[in-house]
């Protein structure tokens, strides 16, 4: 299974917005693997179910979580982050996560 970045970050904003429903679009199956590979990345805390782990209140955003939402903020940017890693192959968190933010920090000092 190859990580969905998009589904990662809508995962983020659910739980950080109180959002236990369904993740429209996706597989169960597909949304317990990514919460459990947040979990393992130390994005998000909670315990598994029976049937592995599923949106809910016992979840919640850990600090990093935090740190990489509000990084990924801009859908736009996020996308293009995303887009742009993938063209050198394998993507990994912290290449993400450096690139978002050195978009952002590109963008708080300006053009010189």
């Amino acid at each position: 299974m190859q990580r969905d970045w998009e589904l990662i970050r809508v995962l983020l904003y659910k739980l950080r917005d109180g959002q236990f429903d369904d993740v429209h679009g996706y597989e169960p199956r597909l949304v317990r693997e990514h919460l459990r590979l947040l979990v393992d990345a130390g994005l998000i805390e909670g315990p598994p179910t029976e049937g592995g782990y599923a949106l809910s209140r016992r979840m919640r955003l850990t600090w990093q979580g935090h740190e990489f939402i509000e990084s990924a903020q801009n859908e736009k940017v996020y996308k293009g982050v995303v887009e742009k890693a993938s063209k050198f192959g394998a993507i990994s968190f912290e290449i993400i996560r450096t690139m978002l933010a050195e978009v952002a920090t590109r963008a708080m000092l300006g053009p010189g």
